[in-house]
């Protein structure tokens, strides 16, 4: 459907977990066979929002890098596309100390939610994506020059820059207004 439609990819998210592991590569399956491309979204946050530990992150993007970055499925930009969602909520150490083995086989995207941070972060990371589906502009008249700003940030320092987009966001069917 989604080929039918036009589109020839998705930023899937991914928490490495026991129950969880098998499904990147049954996904990678079909991406392959229907020439879909794939990006990751890491999941760096746990259910309750607290950021994993730092160590766990690095074994992931380290085990991300070796056993899935290779597929073709992978192969929208030079490098595989890791979103490391959470990436507020992590020190520059820590970031720097995650990254370090992979950045020349991953392109690790930054989840800053505004200039600052990502300029905190810019150093450590090949740029950003900021996610913020559900924003309604009446309600956040300033939402639109927030994203140029982010925009202006990572392409100033010439970053990857993925802004967010979600079109006919409806939030009353599950309780929203």
């Amino acid at each position: 459907w989604a080929k039918q439609a036009g589109i020839d990819g998705f930023l899937v998210s991914w928490k490495s977990t026991p129950a969880l592991d098998d499904r990147p590569a049954r996904l990678i399956e079909v991406a392959d066979d229907e020439r879909f491309q794939l990006g990751i979204v890491y999941e760096g946050l746990d259910f309750e929002r607290r950021p994993l530990p730092i160590a766990t992150v690095r074994h992931d993007l380290e085990r991300f890098a070796d056993t899935f970055a290779g597929d073709r499925a992978f192969s929208i930009f030079d490098r595989p596309i890791v979103i490391w969602s959470g990436t507020w909520r992590y020190t520059n150490a820590q970031i720097a100390s995650a990254t370090r083995n992979v950045r020349g086989r991953l392109l690790v995207l930054a989840s800053a939610k505004n200039v600052d941070d990502y300029t905190r972060v810019a150093p450590l990371v090949d740029g950003n994506a900021y996610y913020g589906s559900s924003v309604n502009p009446r309600r956040y008249p300033n939402y639109g020059r927030k994203l140029k700003a982010l925009s202006a940030a990572v392409h100033a320092r010439g970053g990857l820059w993925i802004a967010p987009a979600a079109p006919g966001f409806d939030a009353r069917r599950v309780g929203g207004s």
